[in-house]
């Protein structure tokens, strides 16, 4: 399956792809939400057929996993998380 580069100076998308920004949501906001959101929800919801009431343990709590950790607690899981960087732990 054909798809355009995330560099190409324009691509062509079907309409399902596309998210509509909420006016409190500036461009830059929205285009951040949609490289870590929806990385993190895919995986969450896609992969692991995330359901309330479920435990998740996430690894890493940088951008992806913390994106991840805050979208699982929204959608009603317990969260698990370690982050192997020492430095992150404060």
């Amino acid at each position: 399956r054909h798809a355009d580069g995330g560099y190409a100076t324009h691509c062509l998308l079907p309409e399902a792809c596309l998210i509509a920004l909420p006016s409190a949501v500036s461009f830059v906001q929205g285009a951040a939400a949609t490289d870590a959101g929806q990385t993190s929800h895919a995986a969450l919801m896609r992969a692991g057929e995330l359901r309330a009431g479920m435990k998740v343990g996430i690894i890493g709590l940088g951008g992806l996993g913390m994106t991840g950790a805050r979208l699982a607690v929204l959608y009603g899981a317990e969260v698990w998380a370690a982050e192997p960087r020492r430095e992150a732990w404060a």
